[in-house]
C-alpha cells in the first residue's frame, strides 16, 4: 500500500470514528461519549505522528529501497508530522482558562477542518471532471462538454463526433474545432489538426486556441510560429492557465533559456503545473544549472498525482519523465508502464524510457526507443540528441542516422507549414 493511501485511509478512519463518538454523545447525552470523545481527541495528533513514523520506518527499513517512494513517504509523513503539531498547539491554545466542553467541541472543530482540508487537497482534482459530466447533460453546449469528457476518457471517436455534432449546430463556435484538432493530434494527424486549428483562430482569436494551435507548432518544429502565437495569447488574456508554460516552452526549443526561465518564474503558484516545472528544469539544464533544474524536476514530480486523477489516461509519461531526471528511475519505471499500456505512442513516457536505458548504459534497447519516439515525434528524438546526457551517443552511426532522420522529418514538415502559411 502506498504512503497516500495509508494517509488517507488514516485521516478517514479517524474521522469516521469522531463524528460516530460525536453523534452518540448528542443522541444519548451521557457523560460517556463525551469523555470517549476528549480521549479521542487528545490522541489524534499521537496517531499521526505514530503513522508518520511508521511510514518512514517502513520505508528505511525495506531493501534497496526505490529513493521515488520513500521521498512519498517523507512527504507524507511531514504532513501527518504538521496536522499533528496543529493539534496540539490548537489544543493548548484552547485549553487556556476553558472549560472541558470547549476544548472537546474546539478540538474536534480543529481536527475536522484539517481533515476536509487534506481530503479537499487530495479530491480536489476529480471536480473539473464533475463539472464537465455536468454540462454534458444540461445545457446548449452539451454536445462540446460530452466531447470533452469522452475525450478525457479516451473514446476518442465518440469525442470527435460529439465535436463534430456540436459544430453543426453551433458553426460559429470555435471551440469544436480547437477540440477536433485536440483529437487529430492524439492521433498523430498534425497537419489536419493544424488546419482545424488555423480556422477556429480565423473565425475568433482566443487566448486558449492561439496556446493549443502554439503546442501544436512546437511538436512540428515551428518554434518561432509557436512563440508568435504564445505572445499573442499573452496579449489577449495575461492570466490565461498554462500561458507560462507555452511561452517558456518555446523559448527553450529557441535556446532562450534566460527568457524562458524568467516568464515560468513569474508564473503564480495556484498556476503552476507538471509541465511548467519540467519545462523550467530544462530551462536550467540549457543554462548548465543542474541543481536547479533538479529541483524543478521535483516540483514536477510532486505536482504530477495531482494531474494525473484530472486527465489519467495522459498525466503518467509525464509524471514518469520527471523522476526519470531525477534520477529515481525503479519509480519512474512503474509509470512508463502504466502510461504505455494506456498508450502505447506516449512520447512522455517513451522519453523517460529512453532516460532510465542511458543511465542504465543499455544502447540496444536506447535505440529502439529513440526509434519508437521518432515514429511518433520526431522534435522529441532531436532535442534529446542534443541534450547534454544524450550527445555521447552522436559517437555511435545508429544514433547518428536517428537524428538525421528526426532533423530531416522535422525540416519536412515545418517547410509544409511554412509553405501553407506564405500561400496563405
Amino acid at each position: 500500500m502506498t504512503a497516500g493511501r495509508v494517509a488517507v485511509r488514516a485521516l478517514v478512519s479517524w474521522l469516521a470514528v469522531g463524528v460516530a463518538i460525536t453523534l452518540l454523545g448528542l443522541t444519548t447525552e451521557a457523560p460517556a461519549p463525551g469523555i470517549a470523545l476528549a480521549i479521542f481527541i487528545m490522541a489524534s495528533p499521537f496517531v499521526l505522528i505514530a503513522i508518520g513514523v511508521w511510514l518512514k520506518v517502513k520505508t528505511r527499513a525495506a531493501k534497496e529501497p526505490d529513493s521515488g517512494t520513500r521521498e512519498s513517504a517523507r512527504e507524507v509523513g511531514r504532513t501527518l508530522f504538521f496536522l499533528g503539531f496543529m493539534f496540539v498547539v490548537g489544543i493548548v491554545v484552547l485549553g487556556s482558562g476553558m472549560s472541558t466542553s470547549v476544548i472537546v467541541i474546539g478540538g474536534f472543530v480543529l481536527g475536522l477542518g484539517t481533515s476536509v482540508l487534506v481530503l479537499f487537497a487530495i479530491f480536489a482534482p476529480f471536480l473539473p471532471r464533475t463539472l464537465i459530466r455536468l454540462r454534458s447533460i444540461f445545457g446548449k453546449r452539451r454536445e462540446l462538454h460530452r466531447g470533452i469528457g469522452r475525450f478525457f476518457d479516451r473514446r476518442l471517436e465518440e469525442a470527435l463526433d460529439a465535436f463534430r455534432r456540436h459544430h453543426e449546430q453551433f458553426p460559429d463556435d470555435p471551440e469544436a474545432l480547437h477540440w477536433q484538432s485536440a483529437v487529430l493530434v492524439e492521433w498523430n494527424q498534425l497537419d489536419a489538426a493544424l488546419e482545424l486549428a488555423d480556422e477556429g483562430i480565423a473565425m475568433n482569436p482566443t487566448a486558449s486556441g492561439l496556446m493549443q494551435r502554439s503546442e501544436l507548432l512546437l511538436t512540428m518544429a515551428c518554434d518561432e510560429l509557436a512563440l508568435a502565437d504564445a505572445v499573442e495569447a499573452s496579449r489577449l488574456d495575461p492570466s490565461a492557465p498554462a500561458l507560462a508554460y507555452v511561452k517558456g516552452a518555446a523559448l527553450i526549443s529557441l535556446r532562450r533559456p534566460d527568457e524562458a526561465i524568467a516568464a515560468l518564474r513569474a508564473e503564480r503558484l495556484a498556476r503552476r503545473t507538471v509541465f511548467s516545472r519540467y519545462a523550467l528544469g530544462d530551462a536550467h539544464r540549457l543554462r548548465s544549472e543542474l541543481t536547479e533544474a533538479e529541483k524543478a524536476y521535483r516540483q514536477a514530480a510532486k505536482l504530477a498525482p495531482a494531474f494525473v486523477r484530472l486527465d489519467p489516461h495522459r498525466s503518467d509519461g509525464p509524471w514518469a519523465r520527471a523522476l526519470a531526471q531525477v534520477g529515481w528511475f525503479e519509480h519512474a519505471q512503474r509509470h512508463i508502464a502504466k502510461a504505455l499500456a494506456k498508450l502505447p505512442n506516449d512520447p512522455s513516457a517513451l522519453y523517460a524510457r529512453a532516460i532510465c536505458e542511458q543511465a542504465a548504459d543499455d544502447r540496444d534497447a536506447l535505440a529502439a526507443t529513440m526509434s519508437d519516439l521518432l515514429k511518433v515525434r520526431p522534435t522529441a528524438v532531436a532535442g534529446a540528441l542534443a541534450d547534454p546526457q544524450f550527445t555521447p551517443l552522436l559517437a555511435e552511426k545508429r544514433f547518428r542516422e536517428l537524428l538525421a532522420w528526426a532533423l530531416g522529418a522535422q525540416r519536412q514538415t515545418r517547410e509544409r507549414v511554412l509553405g501553407r502559411r506564405s500561400g496563405a
